[in-house]
């Protein structure tokens, strides 16, 4: 049962990471003129300009260490 629940964690989180890597990157806004927009943006709210290079790389981390905590709790 572990196991399963662990398998639809993982699914949950796939899933919800290919919104970031299928969403609108055009942003328009009545504040700004529209066509200023950077090919590099950083966030408004944190000031990063983080990627979807970035985001991916931390799933692919997170799942690494996963995995070798689970091996190392079977072991």
């Amino acid at each position: 049962m572990k196991k399963f629940f662990a398998v639809v964690l993982a699914l949950a989180l796939v899933f919800s990471l290919a919104s970031v890597a299928f969403a609108d990157t055009e942003v328009i806004s009545p504040e700004h003129g529209n066509t200023d927009v950077s090919s590099d943006p950083t966030s408004p709210q944190t000031g990063y300009d983080f990627g979807i290079e970035s985001i991916v790389l931390l799933a692919v981390l997170c799942g690494g260490v996963a995995l070798y905590v689970g091996r190392k709790a079977n072991a």
